[in-house]
């Protein structure tokens, strides 16, 4: 169907900012799209939704059309952007001891740092 390749880049080019660009489209352009977003530590995951919500959203206003705002949280506890057409970007923590939060939820894309990618593939 559609490839994903992987994005390895140094800190300067902005992986961040290219992967919140990424989950905001897939999210629009495929209705009941998931993502999970999983990193080292949660601080690092919530920086993907950070730069939606404080970055991408107030620059467009078909986007800030498309999130509802109602259900959607970005804080430490739980973390999630759910849009109107029933796509949903949630943060989880990809520690060795929550590896089943990961897989459990039955997400159609995953975006994970590439240092946990070894330990939960």
């Amino acid at each position: 169907m559609y490839k994903i390749k992987n994005l390895y880049d140094n800190k300067v080019l902005g992986k961040s900012f290219l992967s919140a660009v990424y989950c905001v489209t897939r999210c629009i352009l495929f209705p009941g799209t998931k993502i999970c977003i999983a990193s080292g530590t949660r601080g690092q995951s919530l920086n993907v939704l950070e730069k939606i919500m404080y970055e991408l959203k107030p620059l467009s206003a078909e986007l800030c059309l498309e999130i509802d705002e109602k259900q959607s949280k970005v804080n430490g506890t739980e973390a999630k952007i759910v849009f109107r057409n029933s796509s949903l970007i949630k943060v989880v923590t990809a520690s060795d001891t929550a590896r089943g939060n990961v897989f459990e939820q039955n997400k159609r894309a995953i975006k994970m740092d590439k240092r946990r990618l070894g330990y939960i593939a």
